[in-house]
């Protein structure tokens, strides 16, 4: 479980990787239900791929911290 700047700092770090690696058009930071634990939603134009992590990884003010990450099936932003 992470805190809000434990999931921004994973965020951060992974979200190149789920761009490039998965497709995802974009990662976003948000909260688990109404407990005060944070997680990654890597949105997606299609199906999220099968072989996405449930989970992603960060060293966070000297530990290290699993932070939650699930696909979400959204289209993406279109400046008209």
């Amino acid at each position: 479980m992470a805190n809000a700047r434990e999931a921004d700092a994973a965020r951060a770090a992974h979200q190149d990787s789920l761009m490039e690696k998965y497709g995802a058009h974009a990662v976003q930071v948000a909260k688990q239900g109404k407990t005060e634990r944070y997680e990654l939603i890597a949105h997606f134009e299609q199906k999220p791929p099968r072989n996405l992590p449930s989970q992603v990884e960060v060293e966070h003010a000297g530990r290290k911290v699993k932070v939650p990450l699930r696909g979400k099936k959204s289209r993406a932003f279109r400046l008209e």
